[in-house]
């Protein structure tokens, strides 16, 4: 399983195509509350969806951050434990598994796949203090990548 199978999208030939169609403001709104990994450069981090917001052309999302040890959080980079992430609808990738955004700004991504969650706090527990941030952050990003 691919990047694209995570978050519900499959590729054909060059092209992106979405199994699913465009996401309506109630199944956006349906992942309040939910737990997912959120990644981003340089942070892959437990968070949770506080609240979705739209906004004419697009969409904010409210996180609150769930610590877990060995994650990269991106507290050390001025995130605190409450932020928020947003997209235009045209960069919004919404998938089974997970929500992707991609622009020239920079790309984040929300995994909500309760096994894919587990396995990703797990591996940061494992780390157990023994590996730097830069380390750490790859170790993830291979698992966020093989999945």
């Amino acid at each position: 399983m691919g990047f694209l199978d995570l978050l519900g999208l499959r590729r054909s030939n060059t092209t992106v195509e979405r199994t699913q169609p465009l996401a309506q403001p109630g199944e956006l709104r349906s992942r309040e509350g939910q737990d997912a990994i959120f990644t981003e450069t340089g942070i892959v981090s437990h968070v949770r969806v506080e609240r979705v917001i739209f906004i004419g052309p697009g969409v904010d999302v409210e996180l609150v951050i769930v610590p877990r040890p060995g994650l990269v959080t991106g507290r050390g980079t001025g995130l605190g434990s409450n932020f928020s992430v947003g997209s235009h609808w045209s960069s919004l990738w919404v998938g089974r598994k997970g929500w992707h955004v991609c622009t020239q700004g920079g790309s984040w991504s929300l995994f909500f796949d309760p096994q894919l969650i587990e396995e990703i706090d797990r591996l940061g527990t494992s780390f157990d203090g023994q590996m730097d941030r830069h380390n750490r952050l790859r170790a993830l990003r291979e698992r966020l990548r093989g999945a």
